[in-house]
């Protein structure tokens, strides 16, 4: 059986860059733990070139959306897509997701925001789960109390 998601990442000004579609393995400890185990320790820069490499630092979230999708998506066919980022997600139009992500700066680090999506007969509703620090989703993971 699949665990979808969506990831939504966001640009530094707060607008959706990209928005991401993952059809297997989207529950926290699948995705959220792939995206923590590349990208915990990311630093963002303004104006980084040749000289810093990936995925230790990302030149803004435009570089870092990039970096996230070539991972994500490596070398398979199907299971990660780039869903239209023009408009909000309609969960109730899917039925499908199961998790919703958003990753976004704040502070000039970046930031991860995870979310369940639960259907109920009139609609889907979305159940906060974390936000926190992308660096500090380790410790969500192992169920530690996390300062915020």
């Amino acid at each position: 059986m699949s665990t979808r998601c969506i990831t939504d990442v966001m640009n530094e000004d707060g607008e959706l860059l990209v928005r991401i579609f993952r059809h297997w393995d989207g529950y926290p400890a699948g995705h959220g733990e792939e995206i923590f185990e590349t990208f915990g320790q990311t630093k963002l820069l303004t104006d980084g070139y040749d000289k810093e490499t990936a995925p230790e630092y990302a030149n803004g979230m435009g570089c870092f959306a990039a970096q996230l999708i070539a991972k994500l998506k490596g070398d398979k066919i199907g299971s990660i897509y780039i869903e239209s980022a023009g408009k909000e997600f309609d969960f109730q139009k899917y039925w499908v997701i199961d998790y919703y992500y958003i990753l976004y700066v704040k502070n000039g680090e970046i930031w991860f925001n995870v979310n369940e999506v639960e259907y109920e007969r009139n609609g889907a509703k979305v159940k906060f789960l974390w936000d926190g620090r992308l660096a500090d989703f380790g410790e969500f993971l192992s169920g530690e109390d996390v300062e915020l």
